[in-house]
């Protein structure tokens, strides 16, 4: 079966459910009050565009057109502001087209899906790679490409689901960048730990057990509970005498962050949780003004778990409405005035749909309820302004505009400016649900709690919240102590108060301070092997950098004495490699129905780590030690 198929398939499905124009004509007779508008006879929706595209099919264009029109006389006239369903069909349709580089066929696809929701991304970026490949090039694709950013903003489903990859994206990235940092600094300085470890045990052990505690001493906290959390804190506390202040204030403003993150993932993940199911994804698009099916269904077996919520049916109301089944709309609407009388968007909504038909006067009365429930409902008080004003009650309709103005005059003013004629949209202007409240509304009949406790979880993880402290307590201790051991910078020597060497007031030993004074104190055979062991560590030291350089991007900055640099290419290199490795469990909304967001997001993500490598190679590390290691 092929992609055409599946869809008028769906689209089959959708359309049994909705109710026949005459069903509709039917109910809109029933003011005498009113004037009924013409109902369309050629069918709903749904069956216009199978219609159509079985015309198109026999490619019978202008046959095909003629049902465009119907379809669009169709939709102004039973109030449906947005159609997913079919702006998803029409969707589908241009990218076929695009892939057989039919971009004419493809523009007016996407046209038409954005006439019947505006809000789709996918519509705006496929009107995008059309117009890149027409006359308009990139000028036009830019414009649309821009309009798909800012539908995407203002859909609630896609913000969201955006933010949150790249909350937890970072989040991830982060903690790894802090990992990754506290380890190369710890290899940079294990052999100045080692040794500091060492001369203090030698004072009560032999030398031999001195020399091997200290060896394992930093290393036995990865085999006991929680060593994978305070290892790093106990491998910085051992360091700090011996870092820069940058390397010193960025380890520590690392460890700070990545400790927040991890204390803010649970929370995160609960609400990526509640945001993923899709239940609630289709409670906020029906919020946002979205009109669907799964909506539709989703939100009758909410109100059936909660009879008694009065958001919901007034949910379920509007979508009933959308669809066409009208009788059921106005049954949910006085459902939720009877549950909750203060609830006047209800009101408001009920009269648009009797306003949509042309039962004028009944719409009259629901804004008036509406307006009774709630004075600063300033789009009730617009909405009974218009119906006066169709029913030819100019005199009524006046006294309804100066009150609203002497009510709000700057809102009243707002939407009188705002008012669009004749463009196939209603008059009047409907009232939506905050998301938010939507969403509480739809967690409570789903029975799922509200939110995490801060309190009940930072008490079950008390050692993630007093580790820390304790590892800074111990390392701002080691920090007042002197006479630690120290590293020569022109060769690499080790030497402390006890060692022969001495390096006080300088950053090299005594013998390199000797042979750069060029002195002839030295014998020449001590002199060659001195250079030999200068050459010897510079080579090792940049061989460490460039092999750290090709395996974590910004490593050769770090190791060099450029923390700053190395820390951020690092950042952007771990979020790189966390959106590569989880692009499928990041919460990614679908731009397109050919490429999908996962995708994007691999692409993406090793785009970030490709180039964190590339600049991480090619920028320059500090030739050379520190100067004066652990002097700041």
């Amino acid at each position: 079966m092929n992609r055409a198929a599946v869809i008028i398939a769906s689209l089959l499905a959708f359309g049994a459910g909705t109710w026949s124009l005459g069903d509709q004509a039917q109910t809109s007779a029933i003011d005498p009050g009113g004037t009924p508008r013409q109902e369309s006879k050629t069918g709903n929706l749904i069956d216009l565009w199978t219609q159509r595209h079985a015309l198109l099919e026999r490619g019978d264009i202008l046959a095909a057109d003629e049902v465009v029109a119907e379809m669009q006389l169709q939709r102004r006239l039973s109030g449906v502001s947005r159609s997913e369903d079919l702006a998803g069909a029409f969707v589908l349709e241009g990218y076929e087209n695009l892939a057989m580089q039919q971009y004419g066929e493809a523009r007016a696809a996407f046209n038409l899906a954005l006439e019947f929701d505006a809000e789709m991304p996918q519509a705006w970026f496929g009107l995008a790679r059309t117009q890149w490949h027409t006359d308009e090039g990139a000028k036009g694709s830019l414009e649309a490409l821009a309009g798909g950013v800012r539908a995407a903003g203002r859909n609630w489903i896609y913000r969201t689901n955006f933010l949150l990859a790249i909350l937890w994206t970072f989040s991830l990235g982060l903690v790894t960048t802090a990992i990754a940092f506290l380890v190369i600094l710890f290899f940079k300085t294990f052999r100045l730990i080692h040794h500091d470890l060492a001369e203090g045990l030698m004072c009560r052990l032999p030398p031999i057990t001195a020399r091997t505690l200290a060896v394992f001493l930093p290393l036995l906290p990865l085999a006991l509970p929680w060593g994978f959390a305070w290892a790093p804190l106990l491998w910085l506390a051992l360091m700090l005498p011996f870092l820069s202040r940058g390397e010193r204030g960025a380890s520590v403003a690392l460890v700070v962050a990545a400790a927040t993150v991890g204390f803010m993932v649970p929370m995160a993940a609960t609400f990526t949780a509640e945001t993923a199911d899709p239940r609630l994804v289709q409670v906020a698009g029906a919020a946002g003004g979205g009109v669907g099916a799964d909506r539709y269904r989703t939100l009758a077996e909410l109100a059936a778990h909660s009879p008694d919520d009065a958001v919901l049916h007034l949910l379920l109301a509007d979508q009933a409405r959308g669809m066409g089944r009208d009788a059921e709309a106005i049954s949910a609407y006085q459902r939720a005035t009877e549950l909750d009388p203060s609830l006047s968007y209800a009101y408001n909504n009920a009269g648009a749909l009797y306003f949509s038909r042309g039962r004028f006067a009944t719409a009259a009365g629901q804004f008036r309820k509406a307006i009774d429930a709630d004075q600063d409902h300033m789009v009730a008080r617009y909405n009974l302004y218009l119906t006066q004003e169709h029913r030819f009650d100019f005199t009524a309709a006046e006294k309804t505009l100066a009150e609203a103005q002497n009510h709000n005059l700057a809102a009243m003013t707002a939407l009188l400016s705002d008012r669009r004629q004749g463009n196939e949209r209603l008059d009047v202007l409907e009232d939506q649900i905050p998301v938010s409240v939507a969403l509480a509304h739809a967690r409570q009949a789903l029975g799922q709690d509200g939110g995490t406790h801060v309190a009940g979880f930072a008490a079950s993880t008390w050692p993630a919240l007093a580790l820390p402290v304790a590892a800074f307590g111990l390392g701002f201790w080691r920090l007042r102590r002197k006479n630690y051991p120290v590293r020569c910078s022109s060769c690499g020597r080790i030497a402390c108060q006890r060692c022969s060497l001495n390096l006080e007031g300088d950053s090299r030993c005594a013998t390199c301070v000797v042979l750069a004074t060029r002195t002839t104190a030295l014998p020449r055979r001590s002199r060659d092997q001195k250079r030999r062991e200068i050459a010897n560590y510079r080579r090792k030291f940049l061989r460490t950098c460039r092999l750290l350089s090709a395996i974590f991007p910004g490593g050769g900055q770090i190791w060099s004495g450029r923390p700053l640099l190395g820390a951020t290419l690092l950042t952007m290199a771990s979020c790189g490699l966390v959106a590569a490795l989880f692009y499928k469990l990041l919460p990614v909304a679908t731009y397109t129905p050919v490429s999908s967001g996962p995708h994007l997001v691999l692409t993406a993500g090793l785009s970030c780590l490709s180039l964190a490598w590339l600049l991480g190679w090619l920028l320059p590390s500090r030739r050379g030690a520190t100067s004066r290691t652990g002097k700041g």
